[in-house]
């Protein structure tokens, strides 16, 4: 994503390709949710100047089904330190587990401290191999083939691709 004068602020970003086909992005600033839009640009701002302040812009395609992709972030105003990570996401969940599926969901990572760029995803592993890479809290999988012990892992990423620590769980095919 990145940002033209015109005069204002208009926030521009390349169209997300997905197999179940996109069907808007979000824009959010600051954190709060700005709206949803279908095109791959949004006027921000139509008068020269905004107010004095430090802006941080995020946008993320959803598709058809509802799911979300990582954050692109981009900042006005800041530079984002790039030496901490994202906190470790925590409280990881199996639900709806079958022989075909499996999803598992988190409680949300934080930036620290503030300073830090923002979480942008979550990358999710089983059993040490990538799977998928997320904007939100929860992932629908495969579920792993074979007996014994499994392991599902979720580490967070922000705005300059620095990782925190995976949070795991584990559980057993019998």
């Amino acid at each position: 994503m990145h940002i033209v004068w015109n005069p204002g602020v208009t926030l521009v970003w390349d169209a997300s390709t997905d197999d179940r086909g996109v069907v808007g992005y979000e824009l959010f600033e600051s954190g709060t949710k700005l709206r949803t839009v279908a095109e791959t640009s949004y006027v921000y701002s139509t008068t020269n100047a905004l107010p004095p302040k430090l802006y941080e812009f995020g946008v993320r395609a959803i598709d058809a089904a509802g799911n979300v992709s990582p954050f692109d972030f981009v900042g006005l105003g800041t530079q984002w330190s790039a030496t901490a990570a994202p906190s470790a996401p925590s409280s990881l969940q199996v639900s709806g587990l079958t022989a075909e599926a499996l999803t598992l969901s988190w409680q949300a990572s934080t930036r620290i401290p503030y300073s830090e760029a923002p979480v942008a995803g979550y990358e999710v592993s089983v059993d040490g191999s990538v799977v998928a890479r997320v904007g939100g809290t929860s992932a629908r999988l495969r579920t792993p083939t074979g007996m014994g012990f499994h392991t599902l892992s979720v580490r967070a990423f922000n705005a300059v691709d620095l990782f925190s620590p995976a949070a795991q769980t584990q559980f057993i095919i019998t």
